[in-house]
């Protein structure tokens, strides 16, 4: 489509707006289709069905609040002097762990958030979490496992009302690179708002360096983080993602040591968790006994650090609050066992309608694309063919008008000199 350039400026963008939206509606209505029809393949349409139940409970806390627990409070440590980082990207509305350091004792902590006063354990909120298994994400469409408003408020390290709970995960490092097993330490503790940082800006203070607290604790994390790479290295099958910034490198080993502390903590004092462990072919399970992750070289690695997005963190962690405040595990491994199968296979149909989402997405942007830039070049090309014909009708008319004007000036001095010589 050729546009007419007589419109005036405000006429263009308003062409160019409803154009835009009238494509957006159009891609959108075809995005519904297709993702209906997604689920329908890999079986996931319960992630569309509306528990009635489940939103008038998360209608009742978002208006009253959350409950307070004096057992709760009691047992939580005091961590509000210790400076926590929370690295994510601009765009992140779900600020589920934070990362810190104590230089005195040399400790390692990862922050994970606390929902567990938000979700009772036998409460439809937790059913419907059970049911869905995950959050899945497939473009500007997302089904968050536990409501997204109240999660956002009361329980994200940036919540609106949040009261800093979380979950602390407490480790040294030995000199190999390797997590001392006899200082893990959980607990439930109540940190102070952490620092919000993009991960442009962690590379930026990584490379530039300073004195700054947040600063010294990005590179004392930076340097663990290296050490624990290199010893993982030696032992895994591959790197994970290969050739990613220092700050997706943090957050990736800060990860990967907090749950590998979860799983050889809990698995010597008998909590029960859910493990990942590859089997012999490869493949990623989870089982309620620790084993070796040969894709990420450690023997040991739990699914703790994400409860707010997956019912295996979720459950996990609920088990881990009743051993910290001293009571009866609200899941035995019997019950774990019996969710193990379900849970594998709805996260394995959401992973793979995920990725298919994704690839039509950019099949789809790469195709509008391609669209876009041969209508720029055929526009380009009659501008162009437009442009010489001008230029050639101009080279052929100019030299005739030069010459033409030449002759009428050349008989007007004639005449002129003809004049004066019959005066005389």
């Amino acid at each position: 489509m050729v546009l007419s350039t007589h419109k005036s400026y405000n006429q263009y963008d308003q062409y160019k707006y409803n154009l835009k939206m009238s494509q957006y509606s159009a891609n959108s209505e075809r995005d519904e289709e297709y993702l209906d029809a997604l689920l329908e393949e890999f079986d996931l349409l319960h992630l569309q069905e509306h528990d009635e139940e489940a939103q008038e409970q998360v209608e009742l806390l978002l208006h009253n609040g959350c409950p307070r627990d004096g057992n709760d409070d009691a047992m939580r440590e005091d961590l509000t002097d210790l400076v926590t980082v929370c690295v994510d990207g601009s765009r992140t509305h779900v600020f589920e762990d934070s990362l810190g350091y104590d230089f005195t004792n040399e400790r390692v902590y990862v922050m994970i958030s606390d929902p567990g006063r938000v979700v009772g354990w036998r409460g439809a909120i937790f059913r419907r979490a059970v049911k869905q298994v995950r959050s899945a994400y497939f473009g500007r469409f997302v089904f968050h496992m536990l409501d997204h408003k109240l999660i956002s408020d009361f329980v994200h390290h940036h919540g609106k009302h949040t009261d800093g709970r979380a979950i602390a995960i407490s480790f040294c490092m030995q000199d190999d690179g390797q997590v001392d097993s006899e200082t893990i330490w959980l607990q439930l503790a109540t940190i102070s708002k952490p620092e919000r940082k993009r991960p442009e800006e962690v590379d930026n203070l990584l490379r530039s360096g300073g004195s700054t607290p947040v600063v010294r604790v990005l590179t004392s994390l930076n340097l663990i983080c290296d050490k624990h790479r290199d010893y993982r290295l030696q032992h895994a099958e591959e790197d994970l993602v290969p050739g990613r910034s220092s700050a997706d490198y943090l957050v990736e080993e800060c990860m990967l040591m907090a749950n590998h502390a979860v799983s050889v903590f809990t698995e010597r004092e008998g909590i029960p968790v859910w493990h990942r462990v590859t089997d012999k072919r490869g493949h990623i399970h989870y089982t309620v006994n620790s084993g070796y992750h040969g894709k990420m070289g450690l023997h040991g690695v739990s699914d703790i650090t994400s409860p707010c997005r997956r019912v295996v963190g979720l459950i996990s962690l609920a088990n881990i609050r009743a051993y910290t405040m001293r009571n009866d595990y609200p899941f035995s491994k019997k019950d774990l066992k019996k969710l193990t199968n379900d849970v594998e296979k709805k996260s394995k149909a959401i992973h793979q309608a995920q990725k298919r989402y994704q690839a039509r997405n950019q099949h789809r942007r790469g195709s509008e694309r391609s669209s876009r830039r041969r209508e720029s070049n055929a526009r380009r090309d009659s501008t162009c063919s437009q442009s010489s014909t001008s230029s050639r009708r101009s080279s052929f008319a100019t030299p005739f008008r030069s010459e033409r004007s030449r002759r009428t000036r050349d008989s007007d001095n004639w005449s002129t000199v003809t004049r004066n010589s019959r005066k005389r």
